[in-house]
């Protein structure tokens, strides 16, 4: 599978930034930049721009970038949106998730060298962990991950319907 291309997602989706980094993608995501230095940032850094706002889309496309615009009542519409313009379908990975908190790498990382860091209960109960390069957070395969993959399903067959 090719790389996935780097977002940057507006303001007002925040969520929705959560998630495709969960999904790989190297996702910027400003609540306080106006449209001008979003398009800015878009066009220096090669980047995708996701937006509801129709008119940021317009303007983003008017410059030569390509630019999403998302609608749906809900992240699963939205998503679906974002993999339906890159062509790709989705693919959720731990080994390949970004952190959905900053955005940095997130690699695998051994309970030993978790011991003292997160509760000890956690660590007897999972097995795989991953921890952000970035902001140290630890992640693992609990709960969260079950309704991850829970959405990632309807997703895929969301997906089925478009391809």
């Amino acid at each position: 599978m090719k790389k996935p291309p780097n977002l940057l997602v507006d303001g007002m989706l925040g969520s929705l930034a959560r998630k495709l980094r969960l999904y790989g993608f190297d996702t910027l995501y400003y609540s306080d930049k106006d449209d001008v230095e979003l398009v800015k940032m878009a066009e220096s850094e090669g980047r995708i721009l996701v937006s509801s706002d129709k008119a940021l889309v317009s303007f983003a496309r008017s410059k030569g970038l390509q630019a999403v615009e998302v609608n749906g009542k809900d992240d699963l519409e939205r998503i679906s949106q974002v993999f339906l313009h890159i062509r790709q379908m989705p693919a959720l990975d731990p080994e390949k998730s970004r952190c959905p908190a900053c955005n940095g790498e997130v690699v695998g990382i051994s309970k030993e060298e978790l011991q003292g860091k997160i509760p000890e209960l956690i660590i007897s109960r999972y097995s795989n962990f991953f921890v952000c390069s970035e902001c140290k957070k630890v992640y693992w395969k609990g709960g969260h991950w079950k309704r991850l993959s829970a959405f990632n399903n309807r997703l895929e067959e969301m997906m089925k319907s478009h391809v």
